[in-house]
């Protein structure tokens, strides 16, 4: 549920790693061996961004409420 313009407003690796672990499902792991990086780097960008689309100014307060219920 996010608006298209806060995915295009990510850094080129974190909408990456948004598009290929949430949009795509591939798991931290498949990530990171087709970026050539660790998993725990791909878990922090996974982090970092959704974090960064909760805050983001095109999303509304009802959509980052069912964001942050979802990842408890």
């Amino acid at each position: 549920h996010f608006e298209i313009d806060a995915v295009f407003g990510l850094e080129d690796y974190e909408r990456f790693v948004f598009v290929m672990c949430v949009l795509e499902h591939y798991s931290q792991h498949v990530c990171a061996l087709l970026l050539g990086c660790s998993v725990p780097e791909v878990r922090e960008a996974h982090t970092r961004t959704l974090n960064d689309l909760v805050r983001s100014p095109h999303m509304n307060r009802s959509q980052n409420q069912m964001l942050v219920q979802e990842k408890m």
